[in-house]
């Protein structure tokens, strides 16, 4: 049998994706939930406030897919 000896290495792996998921996650949900307000409010204004919510959106995919391939490129072997 073999001796699994990298718990340590594998906990941090973990912890480093899961923040890197709930960061944008929590973002989304934020911006999420202002937009709703606003549509709950003003919902003859819903296009204006979707097209000013698109860059945020975009920005924070960007920023999650730049994380994913730093912590990629970290952990590669």
């Amino acid at each position: 049998m073999v001796d699994f000896n990298l718990w340590h290495e594998s906990f941090l792996f973990g912890i480093f994706y899961f923040f890197i998921v709930l960061i944008p996650c929590v973002l989304i949900t934020l911006l999420g939930r202002k937009l709703i307000y606003k549509l709950g409010h003003y919902p003859s204004r819903a296009p204006e406030f979707l097209v000013g919510i698109f860059w945020p959106f975009v920005s924070i995919m960007v920023f999650t897919f730049v994380l994913l391939v730093g912590f990629y490129r970290i952990f590669e072997v």
